[in-house]
């Protein structure tokens, strides 16, 4: 054998005892692995209902009760084993404690003559279920002072308020709200109706009493400012994610319509939404909020200092176009009926289609592809024009898509919203 046939040979038998060797150690960790895989044998987590709040105290009864019968404390003083390996109960989880036992009837015995739980409601939680519901979740954020809610109550449902004080027993708040009431030369009497929201002015309304850094009339207490001071329960307002996002003419009440604040404020806001819109130069934009709300126009620049852009808008009556200089937290993407747009993201993601008709922050785009049936409804901040020209084509012959026309066939009139190459 020559040298290079050797050197080929050793080559070969290393290498497949090199692959079988790791293909040994591979089953090993697999077998090692799999030991940690949950079985039919391995113990069932159960799910019992309980009363609100009293999760942990149930968890704590629960432990004194197995750790008593182990030292034989109880009636028999007999030494016993009640087959609970552990009792917990999740934060994010408010009325259900968990126990891990082998057995249903292990779990009934151990929560044998404990208040607060639901016996008959025992249920086998699913491994896949139960990793899901040990993932971790960020903590809510609490109510503090200066922070910013809307009230749940009859009138003054959904309007913002800002809470001023956080009672010592932790389920109080005490919120200023612009009040709805109608105080104007007269006495006191309470709303029957939502009336519109206005700051409370001493000099116009009846009987009026100073009280403290505010005033008193009736059963109500306004501050200096006017607004109208509301002591209620954290339950009855909406905080945080469950509430909808304040607007910067909402905000301008709270902020003294200082400019600055409530730009602030609303970048907040923005922030902790998480749904930022980013603009480029040329896109058409609408204005949502403030006193130029509906102005529709064309982004000329925009300033990342300040975080305002300047808009080109078509007036009637002028040749050239206005220009304005608005924010963009007030500003949201507008789209032309026949536009073609891509859909950037959503469920329709990377579809694109040919906009149909704009509902404010919402558009009827009638797809491209011809397998997806129907128009679909997406919003507007996701998604952006095309500068490519759609698969079907807007204008054949003297036809043009969303022209009104009549099918001699039926003798109905109708509306043409596709027009395909082939036609």
């Amino acid at each position: 054998m020559s040298d290079a046939e050797v050197e080929r040979h050793y080559q070969e038998r290393y290498r497949a005892l090199k692959q079988e060797a790791v293909t040994k150690t591979q089953k090993r960790s697999l077998r090692y692995a799999s030991r940690f895989l949950p079985t039919e044998k391995d113990p069932k987590v159960f799910a019992i209902k309980c009363r609100p709040r009293m999760n942990r105290i149930l968890v704590a009864r629960i432990v004194n009760k197995c750790h008593a019968y182990r030292i034989g404390n109880n009636f028999e003083h007999k030494k016993m084993d009640l087959g609970v390996i552990s009792v917990f109960c999740l934060d994010h989880v408010k009325e259900y404690i968990y126990v891990e036992a082998y057995r249903k009837l292990f779990v009934e015995n151990a929560i044998n003559g404990l208040e607060g739980l639901f016996r008959f409601r025992i249920t086998v939680v699913d491994p896949s279920d139960l990793m899901k519901m040990m993932e971790h979740r960020p903590a809510e954020e609490k109510i503090h002072i200066g922070s910013l809610v809307r009230l749940r109550q009859r009138f003054y449902r959904n309007d913002l308020a800002q809470v001023t004080s956080v009672h010592s027993d932790g389920t109080h708040i005490t919120v200023k709200v612009v009040p709805r009431e109608d105080f104007v030369g007269k006495p006191f009497h309470k709303a029957t109706t939502q009336l519109p929201a206005r700051f409370f002015s001493p000099s116009l309304a009846i009987d009026v009493d100073v009280s403290g850094n505010g005033h008193r009339w009736g059963e109500y207490q306004f501050d200096q400012e006017g607004y109208l001071l509301k002591t209620v329960s954290a339950r009855m307002v909406f905080s945080n994610a469950q509430m909808e996002a304040p607007t910067a003419e909402e905000l301008a009440r709270f902020y003294n319509n200082n400019r600055e604040r409530v730009r602030e404020a609303v970048a907040r806001t923005i922030a902790k939404s998480g749904e930022q819109t980013v603009f480029q130069v040329g896109d058409s934009v609408r204005v949502t909020t403030g006193q130029l709300v509906g102005t529709v126009g064309t982004i000329l620049s925009i300033m990342t200092g300040d975080h305002t852009a300047l808009l080109s808008c078509k007036a009637p009556g002028r040749k050239d176009p206005l220009k304005l200089k608005v924010e963009l937290a007030i500003c949201a993407k507008h789209f032309m009926e026949g536009t073609h747009i891509i859909i950037d993201n959503g469920e329709y993601a990377g579809e694109g289609g040919t906009v149909l008709r704009s509902m404010g922050d919402v558009i009827l785009v009638l797809p491209d592809r011809a397998a997806m049936e129907g128009e679909i409804r997406v919003k507007a901040n996701d998604c952006h024009q095309s500068k490519l020209i759609g698969t079907f084509q807007h204008k054949v012959g003297t036809w043009q898509v969303f022209d009104l026309v009549s099918v001699s066939v039926t003798s109905l009139a109708a509306c043409i919203v596709r027009l395909s190459r082939t036609t």
